[in-house]
């Protein structure tokens, strides 16, 4: 993947996939309840998996487009980035929207969610939890072997295929 010299970048979801440069960041405010560094009851969330590749763009304000769905729960769990800086997750029982930003480091910020409120079973909102609050924890993006992508901060991460 090569970067023009310009302040905002594309990237696709091949691009995504492929041993690119991926990463985006905003203004969120982060639930102090949530820490990347204690394991969640979900399980949807665990360690980086050696051989993990950190993208990192160099390029502040670049934009990311591309869907991805989560490896565990049968890709019950997605997460949409748009070139507008919109981000849409949803968890199989609520969609949550947001706005993404990418820092030069690659780390993403979001802002505050906003979300449909429909009762969802217990399993479901510690998965839509635990993804919100890694999204909320600045993650960066990560080139795993085999293929696949992860989203992650302090060692902890979701891997997600990528939706072409």
């Amino acid at each position: 993947m090569h970067f023009k010299k310009t302040a905002t970048v594309t990237l696709s979801a091949a691009a995504l996939m492929g041993a690119g440069v991926a990463n985006a960041a905003q203004v969120p405010s982060i639930d102090p309840g949530f820490s990347m560094t204690a394991p969640t009851n979900s399980g949807l969330i665990t360690p980086l998996p050696q051989g993990a590749e950190k993208l990192e763009p160099k390029i502040e304000g670049q934009t990311i487009t591309g869907e991805l769905h989560s490896v565990k729960e049968d890709g019950k769990l997605s997460v949409a980035f748009s070139k507008d800086h919109s981000l849409v997750m949803n968890d199989g029982c609520n969609t949550y929207n947001t706005t993404y930003e990418v820092a030069e480091d690659g780390t993403i910020s979001v802002g505050e969610f906003t979300s449909t409120r429909v009762a969802c079973d217990e399993h479901t909102q510690e998965l839509s939890d635990a993804l919100r609050g890694l999204l909320e924890s600045q993650p960066s993006f990560y080139n795993l072997p085999g293929g696949t992508v992860a989203l992650g901060s302090n060692d902890k991460a979701v891997e997600f295929t990528v939706v072409k």
